[in-house]
């Protein structure tokens, strides 16, 4: 984690923010893409992991999905994380919806061995009973409806009223996922 923390600031540190910390999976991924400083940069857990990075591609286009009390919505969490799941192996998403953002593995569709795993940067001392992490961790979960009741805790849906049209709350419950693989 030191190391991935390392390499956002010599990628991103000297830019001007206007205040926003934060960079999405695509920027980082163009970041590490376009940097010229190859292997003479003199701190080595730059350069390794900048070759970890390299190992890593953007599975395709983010996919984005709406916070539902509805277990059944064709876009809620559970839905669009089935959807992700690889054939052959584990694959990694990022799931952001402003200000949170969480990184999850999926097992294989048919792989006999099913841990579903979440790594959150943040504590969550007054979430995720029984666990309430006090600071960065990782959830190990048997099925994906174990994940995603953990991440509705995390996400949970906005509930605006009766009064607010449906786009409107669609747009405030609105999340993307950025799915990561390694590259074969």
């Amino acid at each position: 984690m030191m190391e991935g923390i390392q390499l956002y600031s010599d990628l991103f540190g000297s830019r001007k923010t206007d205040g926003v910390e934060h960079s999405s999976v695509d920027e980082i991924f163009h970041a590490c893409e376009n940097d010229s400083r190859h292997n003479d940069h003199p701190n080595s857990n730059y350069n390794t992991s900048k070759n970890i990075i390299s190992t890593l591609q953007l599975v395709r286009e983010t996919k984005q999905g709406i916070l539902s009390n509805s277990t059944n919505h064709p876009l809620g969490l559970e839905a669009i994380l089935n959807s992700c799941q690889d054939q052959q192996s584990y694959i990694a998403v990022v799931i952001t919806k402003p200000p949170e953002t969480v990184l999850v593995f999926l097992p294989p569709n048919f792989s006999s061995s099913s841990s579903y795993v979440l790594l959150d940067s943040h504590p969550r001392p007054h979430q995720l009973s029984p666990h309430f992490p006090a600071g960065s961790y990782a959830l190990i979960h048997p099925t994906l409806a174990g994940l995603v009741a953990s991440l509705k805790q995390i996400f949970p849906v906005t509930d605006l009223g009766d009064d607010v049209p449906e786009l409107m709350s669609m747009m405030y419950n609105s999340f993307d996922v950025h799915l990561i693989k390694r590259c074969s």
